[in-house]
């Protein structure tokens, strides 16, 4: 018995470890959000998993000096690991590019480029630093191109390699009046170096990524006699080319996404030759030769998939993200351009798509899409992006508009947020009467659950002097002076509502609610 006891203590802890295991793998958090702040347009850009918090780059509209709706702005946004808000920081009067992120860990800092807007001026560059530790720390400087003819710049990529940062985007030549690429080289807050490129009557660039060899690569599209092509350029410490990749023409105006895998061969995005908005997939050896080439399955005129961004993961597979559309379904809500997402092997087979919805009234479709993710050590998918919902009365523009919201999806290695694991899953929000939902926990006022059934409730941290309900035409139908917690909506029809919140300092805060 002496001489079985320490293998029993070694079963039973294999089987406790297995169990922790299935309970772990069981009690994943997978969810799908969708954050609204202020009812003002926005759209996850980038994420960054930062110790067991995740950054978001997003970019939206702000409302300008005037109250209208109509500035471009950016920020971050800092959530936890269920999506709720921890901290979040607006930067007016700047525009970013799709991916204009980059967190230095050991100086803990966010680097956030992108191109000032109104009052700044135009011809330079704006590269933003916040601290990790206090995004209200916030510090700007502006950067030209040594070339003084370059001018109208729009921003699209930032890179980091040896302390250095890249800004990679694009001008207006004002003597050719041509569109060039433009990559300026930041080293310690200098302006190092700055390099011009040019290739027919227009270059824009789309995608970047920094090569096993420490090499800048650039994808990006040339306009030749009113035709576009494709181009992957490799390009050395002086931005002279080393490897040039010319992939034909640009039939269906796909954007050109590019990643590498760990035997250093490119895939990327090109467009098919039948269909227009239709993204293949290509993988070229280091010799530009052909490896394998897929093309998604149903492919028709009716049916459209656009890639934002193309990433390896742990395990060499690769993982797509987008927006899919396909107006064929048998569906009430059209579903024209929604979140897209596939995963597929180094070797060009595909695992699984699946592609998320909002339901629409009317004849109005359901649009948005994914924009970045970053993998869990689970093997989860934290994929960021924007769905929308539409306003049909907002009080700001004075008319109809597409208010198009922070989506966050945590999903596991296959796709799935719930066991039916469907390609095409509905995320309309459904909340119950107890779940206060998802709000902005920075805000003075929240309401939920929204959509609202029989009543809401308030939560709100500053004195409430009196709520007023309207409807979407700006009719008075319920006001409330010293409002209770829970506000009863049952004498209202389904519909959508304004929920005019009087504060006692006399700040007035709008609020969209959904009764169904």
């Amino acid at each position: 018995m002496q001489k079985l006891i320490p293998h029993i203590i070694k079963a039973v802890l294999s089987i406790f470890i297995l169990l922790l295991v299935l309970f772990e793998s069981r009690g994943q958090n997978t969810f799908s959000k969708i954050i609204d702040y202020d009812g003002s347009p926005q759209n996850g850009m980038e994420v960054v998993k930062y110790n067991d918090e995740f950054i978001i780059h997003w970019a939206g509209i702000c409302q300008d000096d005037e109250g209208k709706l109509v500035e471009p702005c950016c920020g971050v946004v800092v959530l936890d690991s269920n999506a709720t808000t921890i901290n979040r920081k607006i930067i007016k009067k700047f525009s970013t590019g799709l991916t204009s992120m980059i967190i230095d860990t050991m100086s803990k800092n966010i680097f956030l480029s992108g191109e000032p807007i109104g009052d700044y001026g135009n011809h330079r560059f704006m590269l933003n630093k916040l601290s990790l530790d206090d995004l209200d720390h916030l510090s700007s400087d502006y950067f030209s191109s040594h070339d003084k003819n370059q001018i109208d710049y729009a921003q699209i990529l930032t890179k980091y390699k040896d302390k250095s940062l890249f800004i990679i985007g694009s001008g207006i030549d004002s003597i050719k009046n041509n569109k060039n690429i433009l990559i300026l080289k930041i080293t310690e807050g200098i302006l190092d170096t700055s390099a011009v490129i040019s290739f027919g009557e227009s270059t824009t660039v789309w995608s970047s990524l920094i090569n096993k060899r420490q090499n800048l690569v650039l994808s990006f599209e040339v306009r030749e006699k009113l035709k576009d092509y494709y181009y992957t350029i490799e390009y050395n410490e002086n931005f002279v080319p080393i490897r040039k990749v010319v992939l034909g023409e640009n039939k269906g105006n796909i954007w050109p996404r590019i990643c590498e895998l760990e035997n250093g061969n490119l895939v990327m995005t090109v467009s098919e030759d039948k269909y227009r908005q239709i993204a293949s997939i290509l993988c070229i050896d280091s010799l530009n030769n052909k490896v394998w080439h897929y093309n998604f399955p149903f492919n028709s005129n009716q049916i459209q998939r656009q890639l934002s961004q193309l990433k390896v993961l742990k395990n060499g597979d690769i993982l797509g993200v987008g927006y899919y559309g396909n107006l064929g379904l048998n569906l009430n809500t059209k579903i024209s351009a929604v979140p897209y997402i596939f995963r597929m092997t180094s070797n060009g087979k595909l695992l699984w798509e699946k592609a998320f919805f909002r339901e629409t009234t009317g004849n109005i479709s359901a649009y948005g899409d994914f924009k970045d993710f970053v993998e869990l050590e689970t093997g989860d998918l934290f994929v960021v992006g924007k769905i929308a919902n539409y306003l049909d009365f907002d009080p700001i523009v004075q008319l109809g508009r597409t208010d198009l919201d922070l989506f966050v999806v945590r999903m596991n290695a296959q796709g799935c947020i719930d066991d039916k694991c469907e390609f095409l899953t509905n995320v309309t929000p459904r909340l119950s009467g107890t779940d206060e939902g998802n709000f902005d926990s920075l805000g003075d006022v929240v309401i939920y659950p929204n959509p609202a059934d029989e009543s809401f409730y308030l939560k709100n941290n500053s004195p409430v002097k009196t709520i007023t309900i309207r409807t979407l035409q700006g009719t008075q139908l319920k006001k409330i002076s010293e409002p209770p917690n829970e506000i009863s909506t049952s004498e209202l029809i389904p519909g959508t509502y304004f929920i005019n919140i009087q504060l006692d300092n006399g700040e007035v805060i709008v609020k969209k609610l959904i009764k169904y």
